[in-house]
């Protein structure tokens, strides 16, 4: 693996710590797995890594430049490479000063650790079989591997599409290829050179983060710019989910009605209903509230009644205001959801594109999830036999398809026990780093050839 960031030796955020985790349950599958990464100020300053000896060239332009490599092993046993070149990466901050304002020359640095990544990793021995690369300051690899006609396989991590690596023109010489490579097909993008974009175009296969997000980013306003770039390589887009080790035990039983009560009573509510405590999330509110709300359950909307394009969402709002007059004490309206909240919901409804972040964590809490069956769904939650199933699906984009789902979540809330067997099989969905890394396992040798063909 090559990253700019991992845990503990250098994080800013999400990225570290995956690189703090991933590489160690793979290790743990029996994988030999090493991350190189930059030999950062703050690294040197806390850790002192063991000089190896070892130096790699990397061409600049017209001269040489030489890095060191220094070696770490992380307390989970990882070997870790660092490549130290001090005019580069001797400085306060990963990507800026103190967190700041990104470096001016942050495309240059990061071209040239790509570049002396790679000639590290033709040193080792054995050479790897696959090469695991994340985000925009490692992107350039998945190019140099193919233009070299090196053996490797290159999987591409994008845990945030708005950080693309965008630079000038001109930077594009430091990466030494040839200029077929700055295209449209390549690093081109505007005029500039938007690593991401190149690297994308050359991996073997791109990830991004979580099981929805492949259909998100080819549509407008998710891609940040790239959604016809996503869409025109839809065929190697992959999501995995990143690792969420547990944080509290989900309630239930007595523990769940005490919760549950004291919610509907803070939001001023009617108690004991009938029905579940629904939390309707996203945008685009079905327009049929009165229908939804004839039942005796509680809903805590959250986000938006209009779907955001613009057409009829004042009349959607207004049906819903009208709608909470008169079925007053059924209905709360939240400006966004927490995981307390969770707590004391029964059910959660997704009308439209389901909110991976709350799906995960409504899973994870026990809640029921009422959503429709988006690629990468059926992934996260199951609607299949009664021994099996961990939430309601529904398939058609209509809103009498999301009504005969919710009509099916207040038939099963009538049985407790069928209701208490989903909630807990929702709670049961392995969201561990050590499933992320059995499906990373699996990516992998999608790529691999097998023993017997090696």
């Amino acid at each position: 693996m090559v990253a700019t960031e991992m845990s503990p030796l250098a994080r800013v955020g999400g990225l570290g710590d995956g690189l703090g985790e991933l590489p160690a349950r793979l290790r743990e599958r029996g994988h030999e797995v090493s991350v190189i990464l930059p030999y950062y100020r703050s690294i040197r300053e806390r850790y002192r890594p063991r000089p190896t000896g070892v130096k790699v060239q990397v061409a600049l332009e017209h001269r040489q430049a030489e890095a060191a490599v220094h070696e770490w092993h992380t307390p989970a046993g990882v070997q870790v490479f660092l490549i130290r070149r001090d005019a580069y990466f001797d400085r306060s901050g990963i990507y800026g000063a103190n967190g700041n304002d990104a470096y001016d020359d942050n495309t240059e640095r990061f071209i040239f650790f790509s570049r002396a990544a790679l000639q590290l990793i033709l040193h080792l021995d054995p050479q790897p079989d696959l090469l695991h690369l994340h985000d925009w300051p490692t992107a350039l690899l998945p190019a140099l591997v193919r233009e070299r006609g090196l053996r490797f396989a290159t999987v591409l991590s994008v845990h945030d599409p708005a950080y693309q690596g965008i630079g000038p023109a001109e930077d594009f010489r430091f990466t030494h290829l040839p200029g077929e490579w700055f295209g449209p097909e390549g690093f081109e993008y505007h005029g500039g050179l938007n690593l991401l974009k190149g690297g994308m175009a050359a991996a073997d296969r791109v990830v991004l983060g979580g099981a929805l997000t492949p259909r998100r980013v080819r549509d407008a306003g998710h891609g940040d710019g790239l959604e016809g770039f996503f869409r025109a390589h839809e065929a190697k887009l992959a999501g995995i989910p990143d690792g969420l080790e547990p944080q509290a035990a989900p309630l239930s039983g007595k523990a769940k009605a005490k919760a549950r009560a004291a919610l509907l009573e803070e939001l001023g509510l009617n108690a004991d209903p009938a029905g579940p405590v629904l939390l309707l999330a996203g945008s685009g509110y079905p327009p049929l509230p009165d229908r939804m709300l004839s039942a005796d359950l509680r809903v805590i909307a959250v986000g938006s009644a209009g779907d955001g394009n613009g057409e009829n969402d004042g009349a959607r709002e207004r049906e819903w205001q009208v709608a909470a007059r008169r079925h007053r004490g059924k209905i709360a309206r939240l400006e966004a959801w927490t995981p307390a909240l969770l707590q004391g919901v029964d059910a959660v409804a997704f009308p439209g594109e389901p909110e991976e972040a709350l799906l995960i964590a409504a899973l994870r809490a026990g809640v029921v999830p009422v959503a429709r069956a988006v690629p990468g769904m059926h992934s996260l939650v199951r609607d299949a036999a009664p021994e099996e199933t961990s939430g309601l699906l529904f398939h058609d984009d209509a809103p009498e398809a999301f009504l005969d789902a919710l009509k099916r979540a207040l038939r099963l809330f009538t049985e407790a026990d069928r209701w208490a067997a989903v909630a807990a099989h929702a709670a049961a969905t392995d969201f561990s780093w050590a499933a992320t890394a059995a499906r990373y396992e699996q990516l992998y040798g999608q790529l691999l050839p097998s023993p017997a063909t090696a």
